[in-house]
């Protein structure tokens, strides 16, 4: 379509350029939203965080994280 429109016109339509625009971004939010992940949920006296970890990581070595931070930081 990108193509066609450069040969006939020679201009691109703003419509075709805003959608991808937001296509790209929508499009990673959702695979943020949805695909499985390890995380760690923090709560402070502010509120929680959620500690996100690589698709990739280790169980194991992310239980070893999770002891260490533990044991150095007192967390019950």
């Amino acid at each position: 379509m990108l193509a066609l429109a450069i040969l006939r016109n020679g201009s691109v339509p703003a419509k075709f350029v805003t959608s991808v625009a937001f296509i790209i971004p929508a499009l990673w939010l959702l695979d943020l939203a949805f695909r499985r992940r390890w995380y760690v949920c923090v709560h402070t006296r502010r509120g929680s965080r959620k500690l996100l970890f690589a698709k990739g990581s280790d169980p194991v070595e992310l239980e070893r994280f999770v002891v260490s931070a533990k044991a150095r930081f007192e967390y019950s």
